[in-house]
């Protein structure tokens, strides 16, 4: 006689046997487009056949959808990672820019200034030297109206820029 835990463990085999055979009978059955066994109707084995292809075929189409989606958003993932780095290495850079022509703004109308400073008396100076030359050639010009004699006026106007001239060399 058998003790009972044998007798469990060689009904434990044997199960796995057929449950094995079977397995096996399935895989074949759907490699070889050849109805399972098992089931007793054959529309049931047909249907059964079909939704494991169907199966089989949307869990692939899953996997590379799968693949697809997760390339597509990790592609537009680092585009907008790139994009966004981009954008945030042009502003930097523009208020760098921005502060840098501020400085030399500032630095260009100091300058500006100080030649201004500087130049103020030779402005004076001059107009003070010019004003009477241009008032001489005004009133020749109103003169050229008057008088038609042109080598009287041209000799008069060169008179006057002669003697502003060695006025100016004079100083």
């Amino acid at each position: 006689m058998s003790s009972p835990s044998q007798e469990d463990s060689s009904q434990r085999a044997d199960r796995s046997k057929a449950n094995n055979t079977t397995n096996q009978e399935q895989y074949k059955a759907k490699e070889t487009n050849q109805p399972v066994k098992g089931i007793r109707s054959r529309a049931a084995k047909l249907a059964v056949q079909e939704a494991s292809e169907i199966l089989a075929k949307q869990s692939q189409w899953k996997r590379q959808q799968s693949k697809v989606v997760f390339r597509t958003e990790l592609f537009f993932a680092l585009l907008s990672a790139g994009l966004a780095y981009n954008l945030w290495k042009t502003r930097v850079e523009y208020n760098e820019w921005k502060e840098r022509t501020q400085l030399e703004m500032i630095r260009v109308e100091q300058e500006r200034d100080a030649v201004l400073h500087q130049l103020a008396p030779i402005r004076q100076s001059l107009q003070q030297q010019v004003e009477p030359v241009a008032q001489d050639l005004f009133e020749i010009a109103n003169n050229n109206n008057n008088n038609t004699n042109h080598e009287t006026i041209n000799v008069k106007r060169r008179k006057v820029l002669y003697q502003w001239l060695s006025n100016a060399i004079d100083r």
